[in-house]
């Protein structure tokens, strides 16, 4: 008779790739890939959205790394990081990973906690435990006792202290599976199942979120929202909070919702308070000062004045504009070989936002503070007589965020499980006890992964043997 050759196991793709995604290090490693490149979003400067339609010009005008055609930041899409492809497919690959980890400890909860459970087939507890990688707290011991009286004693010692215990009739040798606290194993489901929230979240947001290019805002002034929206938005005041000291206590924007010429609602804007209407979002960022300069020379003539946006004033009048708070605006004075350098100070020693005016030379040398203004009125340098009219606007931003619910509803969930486990962890063991020497029994105890198992695993270890301990 022919002998029987035993049969190889076959390689089943599917399977191998659903343990790999099962892996706690493919998560680990797929988490630590997202927050890297939403890092880099943050360091690397991003294509603003008036400019998404000639790239190319935006990153010709550029410095540094832009200006390498072959470097890593063109080559990986860096400057419009969260549109690309690689990004994309990295955010489905951890989604799909967390929605493996999210069905295999559903799996696990079910299974301890339901009316299905792993009593009928001890190969489907070695699979489950196995799954959850590759080394497992677990110890093993010798005892003098029978199995079946070892498996009597721990039935005995779990139960008495509150465990849940129950036979594997399957097994080959006497097996229990015990745990503890069970309905907590649910907390691992819905940390994954928060993550995955959060995750899809995220993924809405880098692909369809926008905002726009910063908004000083004139009382009257109205902006459309764009992107195919009808909604309107008009400043309709600006609102600066003074102390009793002069000092600068808060500031405000009163804003219309329009649809068309209609008004639909009016809101209230203050920082860390923005104003929402059917998701579009308007935020108040800061506030910058508008000046508007009118000077005379020794002799009473008009100055001519010329800004940073090529604007010729004959008339000695000119108005400077802050792109940001931080920026210094120059008015160049024809005829008198000297700039003005205007430099906002949002609090000063007073507590009350100034703007510092400086003279410099054609040259870019001498440069001397003329004065400081804190409001309307006259400043005198070299002999010229200028007039400033100090006014303040808010500088606002409209921008859509959707699906930021769902992140943070997505982050509280992950963050109660977190929690949950941490607090009262629970845990699930399989012990199997197989023939020893000299008629006694070899103890085997795996743990399900999880916080301190295998802090608590010397703990559990001493105490079983001394159940299992002779009575002699």
């Amino acid at each position: 008779m022919a002998e029987e050759t035993p049969k190889q196991a076959r390689f089943e793709p599917l399977s191998a790739l659903w343990r790999a995604l099962a892996a706690p290090q493919t998560l680990l490693v797929l988490m630590g890939l997202v927050a890297l490149a939403f890092a880099l979003g943050m360091l690397v400067p991003q294509i603003p959205p008036q400019a998404a339609s000639d790239a190319q010009a935006w990153l010709a005008a550029q410095t540094g790394l832009f200006q390498q055609a072959s470097g890593p930041i063109r080559a990986l899409g860096l400057f419009d990081l969260f549109h690309t492809f690689w990004f994309h497919l990295l955010l489905a690959l951890t989604g799909l990973c967390l929605s493996v980890r999210a069905m295999e400890s559903m799996d696990w909860a079910w299974r301890a906690t339901g009316s299905t459970s792993w009593t009928q087939r001890t190969e489907d507890v070695h699979v489950a435990f196995a799954a959850w990688g590759r080394h497992p707290p677990q110890f093993s011991f010798s005892s003098s006792l029978p199995a079946d009286r070892a498996k009597a004693r721990l039935g005995e010692r779990f139960r008495g202290h509150g465990y849940w215990s129950a036979d594997l009739p399957a097994s080959s040798v006497p097996s229990l599976l015990v745990g503890r606290r069970r309905t907590l194993l649910w907390a691992r489901p819905l940390g994954y199942a928060g993550l995955l929230l959060a995750l899809i979240g995220l993924a809405i947001l880098a692909t369809w979120s926008w905002q726009s290019e910063l908004w000083q805002a004139i009382p009257g002034q109205s902006r459309a929202v764009g992107h195919s929206l009808p909604t309107v938005v008009r400043l309709d005041a600006f609102e600066m909070q003074w102390g009793d000291d002069q000092r600068l206590l808060d500031y405000r924007s009163q804003i219309s919702w329009l649809e068309g010429d209609t008004e639909i609602e009016r809101e209230l804007v203050v920082i860390g308070r923005p104003a929402t209407r059917q998701g579009v979002t308007v935020r108040q960022v800061g506030y910058a000062p508008i000046v508007r300069v009118r000077g005379r020379d020794a002799e009473g003539r008009p100055l001519t004045l010329e800004t940073e946006e090529d604007v010729l004033s004959i008339t000695g009048e000119a108005e400077i504009r802050f792109s940001s708070p931080e920026s210094q605006p120059l008015v160049f004075v024809s005829g008198q070989d000297l700039f003005l350098a205007f430099t906002f100070e949002a609090g000063c020693d007073s507590g009350k936002p100034a703007l510092r005016v400086d003279r410099i030379r054609a040259d870019g040398t001498e440069r001397q503070e003329v004065g400081v203004v804190t409001s309307s009125g006259p400043v005198s340098a070299d002999g010229l007589a200028l007039d400033m009219e100090l006014t303040f606007v808010p500088i606002l931003r409209i921008e859509h965020r959707p699906a930021m619910s769902l992140v943070l509803v997505g982050m509280l969930l992950a963050v109660f499980a977190l929690f949950a486990i941490w607090i009262a962890s629970p845990w699930l063991a399989w012990i199997a006890l197989g023939p020893g020497e000299e008629d006694g029994t070899q103890v085997q105890l795996l743990l399900l992964p999880g916080a301190g198992m295998t802090l608590w695993l010397p703990r559990l270890a001493k105490g079983l043997r001394e159940v299992l301990a002779d009575e002699a």
